[in-house]
């Protein structure tokens, strides 16, 4: 195996964000995100996730964002020669507050795959 593929596969691995009871990995990927920089999208069976590493040294995890499958409402490919996984999501900042909609962008390697999975599975919902 190529050695930039096997460190990109070892980062994906310990990358998965702490799975709940039931919940399963559909798909993963190494990305960058319109608005926040790189990082590795993470879908389940029960929501998406994006997580970015922080620090120069110490490489923390962070979760950028993290919304259950009820709070995708739109996905959707764009562009004509990078194609962009685009979806909007809507999330809160906690309990009483005002849902927020916003569009999130993703350069994944496999755009339509990812629309045609999150579509499928939140149809299944």
């Amino acid at each position: 195996m190529d050695e930039d593929v096997e460190s990109t596969a070892r980062e994906v691995r310990n990358s998965l964000p702490m799975l709940r009871a039931g919940e399963r990995v559909l798909l993963q990927e190494k990305c960058s995100e319109e608005a926040s920089g790189s990082g590795i999208l993470t879908l389940t069976s029960s929501r998406i996730t994006f997580e970015k590493e922080i620090g120069l040294f110490s490489k923390k995890k962070q979760t950028e964002f993290s919304v259950r499958l009820e709070g995708i409402h739109n996905v959707w490919t764009e562009g004509l020669l990078l194609k962009k996984l685009a979806m909007e999501v809507s999330w809160s900042r906690g309990p009483g507050m005002p849902e927020q909609i916003e569009k999130r962008k993703f350069s994944v390697s496999r755009p339509s795959e990812w629309e045609t999975t999150i579509k499928s599975i939140v149809q299944q919902q």
